[in-house]
């Protein structure tokens, strides 16, 4: 419930959903900007006012660090990110991306690592289907992002090793 960042792997729109309906904070979410266009979708990101960064453009770093400060500060709400960049296939967690660690060191955050297991299974928007069962969610050590420790690397560590011991 203190974390300022939650790192979350990334299977399946159901992954938000999920976080949505059992958190008692207001999450803010980070998104990349090519979600943020498509219809229903970008919608839902924008009218909460959520983080919407353009990877491709040194300005979108920028603009992500200055929001991420008014949601901590400001605004105090945690912030959700998928350190992957995008949907995995359910298989294996992908390398992240350093956004989380940079968000994370530059504003001396409390970082809750979270693996959500078997979302894909049940939501799988690629591949239009949808079936029932039981979603687990591991959650990990907080960390504290200090610089000059190894943190992230750990926490990717940590989210690859037990994600592969609870994967089906």
């Amino acid at each position: 419930e203190e974390a300022d960042l939650l790192i979350i792997n990334h299977q399946s729109m159901l992954d938000i959903i999920i976080f949505e309906a059992i958190s008692k904070r207001d999450i803010s979410w980070i998104a990349k900007k090519e979600i943020a266009k498509i219809p229903f979708f970008g919608l839902v990101l924008k009218l909460p006012k959520m983080i919407i960064v353009d990877r491709e453009n040194k300005a979108g770093l920028a603009k992500l660090i200055k929001e991420t400060k008014i949601k901590k500060f400001d605004e105090k709400r945690p912030i959700a990110i998928f350190p992957e960049g995008t949907r995995g296939k359910g298989r294996k967690l992908l390398k992240f991306k350093s956004g989380a660690k940079l968000i994370a060191q530059k504003h001396n955050m409390k970082v809750q690592p979270i693996l959500l297991l078997n979302t894909r299974e049940f939501l799988n928007t690629q591949e239009y289907q949808v079936k029932g069962g039981t979603v687990k969610i591991k959650y990990l050590p907080t960390v504290e992002a200090k610089k000059g420790t190894n943190w992230f690397e750990d926490i990717e560590t940590s989210m690859n090793k037990t994600y592969n011991h609870y994967k089906r």
